[in-house]
């Protein structure tokens, strides 16, 4: 069996089945990382130990509260983030997002926040005007 160290993988999938092999102790150099279905609630370590990322799928999982700006400030290269299917559920948890100026793509459908009135136009209009 040939095992990879993670600091020289650029892109990394990982099923839900096994998400327990992911160790992020050291800043590793991943550009694009998947793990959608993986029952997530958390994701501010990710942020801090990748400062390479540039796509995030953290879609289905069970994200309710992003992190803090400090941990999107980590993250300077963050271009796309995924977090459709997951419980975001405040305007107030999408402060931190303001802190990744590359940002260009962001998904919420099927969260709460996304049956919330006037949340698109706030987040687009006011925030964000490069999403």
């Amino acid at each position: 069996m040939i095992k990879y160290s993670i600091n020289s993988i650029v892109h990394y999938f990982i099923p839900s089945f096994f998400i327990s092999d992911l160790s992020l102790t050291q800043n590793c150099w991943l550009q694009l990382l998947s793990l959608p279905n993986c029952d997530l609630e958390h994701f501010d370590v990710i942020l801090r130990q990748c400062p390479s990322l540039e796509w995030l799928d953290l879609s289905q999982n069970l994200i309710d509260y992003l992190p803090s700006g400090s941990a999107f400030a980590c993250a300077k290269k963050l271009k796309l983030l995924n977090l459709h299917n997951n419980g975001v559920h405040t305007v107030k948890c999408l402060l931190g997002l303001s802190y990744c100026p590359g940002l260009i793509g962001l998904t919420l459908y099927n969260t709460p926040i996304a049956s919330r009135k006037g949340y698109r136009h706030w987040l687009v209009s006011f925030k964000y005007p490069k999403l």
